[in-house]
């Protein structure tokens, strides 16, 4: 009886039945399409379908547009994400009878989230179900036409800024533009601007906080990607663990500047007609005023989507 303890006790033997039984979930579910019929590509352990993706050796829109050109005769396919069977449509059809008709079947996107510890990940793309139907209707009224023009003054004075730089430039033959250096400091100057209500020149200073806070942001990380693994192919551990995917300090950041921003706006009184007055404006009202156009904030395709989800 010692004998089988010992040998159950073995290090060697405890590791391969580790790995084996990790094997073995990880690729439990790789028989899910051809048990249906449908056409797919046979995936790699670990990383299934998205390999080229998840190790950053292609970005998103190749990685994407590599993907739907693998079976180009079929109206659909599948693939899988780490371990989880997806479904990609190429028929046209297809795509409007999934986002309308049978919307109901298909209003969540399988992405887990930890929305008490992680609030920075808790926007529409992924929350689900009524929380995400209850933010939508909420944030609608704040695209409408007549919100959009009332904010049109401050991309104005971010384009500004923008053409003088440029200007600057192209005077001065010997100087090189990075130019995508210079449009994502555009895009972080319009989203402070419009979004959060704050002057952030970061087309002239790089030493910005809100800056680095928002490179921070979109960087991509192997951390942040074994996270999201973790996150597709363990959804229960991933909530068990409390996994914060966003930069604790980022998080952090762009919380203490929105809860600044709402208590100066309403101690002193001050509208820009950004986002920061319609979010301030949903706080204390529950609801957004469609504004000044009378125009339909629905859509009829909006509508009929919405129904499907009561």
């Amino acid at each position: 009886m010692l004998d089988v303890v010992t040998i159950l006790l073995d290090p060697f033997l405890l590791i391969g039945l580790f790995l084996g039984s990790l094997y073995f979930y990880l690729t439990a579910t790789f028989d899910f399409w051809e048990c249906r019929g449908v056409p797919f590509k046979k995936p790699t352990v670990l990383v299934g379908n998205f390999g080229p993706l998840l190790l950053f050796r292609k970005s998103q829109p190749e990685g994407v547009k590599d993907m739907y050109q693998w079976f180009e005769n079929e109206r659909f396919f599948g693939a899988f994400r780490v371990r989880s069977p997806v479904l990609i449509l190429r028929d046209p059809d297809l795509v409007k009878s999934v986002c309308i008709k049978d919307f109901s079947y298909f209003l969540n996107r399988g992405i887990p989230i930890n929305n008490d510890q992680d609030p920075l990940s808790g926007h529409l793309f992924n929350l689900e179900g009524r929380k995400w139907k209850g933010l939508r209707s909420k944030l609608t009224p704040a695209f409408s036409s007549g919100k959009l023009k009332q904010m049109f003054y401050l991309l104005v004075e971010c384009c500004e800024e923008l053409r003088r730089l440029i200007g600057e430039a192209s005077r001065n033959g010997d100087q090189t533009v990075e130019v995508r250096e210079l449009a994502a400091k555009f895009i972080i100057d319009v989203i402070g601007s419009c979004a959060f209500g704050i002057q952030i020149n970061a087309l002239t200073d790089d030493k910005s906080e809100f800056h680095r806070a928002a490179k921070k942001l979109s960087r991509p990380s192997y951390k942040a990607t074994l996270w999201r693994m973790l996150r597709t192919a363990m959804p229960k551990l991933y909530k068990l663990l409390g996994v914060q995917i966003v930069d604790p300090s980022v998080t952090k950041f762009f919380t203490s500047v929105v809860s600044q921003m709402i208590n100066q706006r309403e101690n002193n009184g001050m509208i820009r007609h950004d986002f920061m007055d319609l979010l301030i404006e949903l706080k204390n009202k529950g609801t957004l005023e469609n504004g000044t156009d009378n125009s339909a904030i629905f859509s009829d395709e909006d509508k009929q989507a919405a129904k499907e989800i009561d």
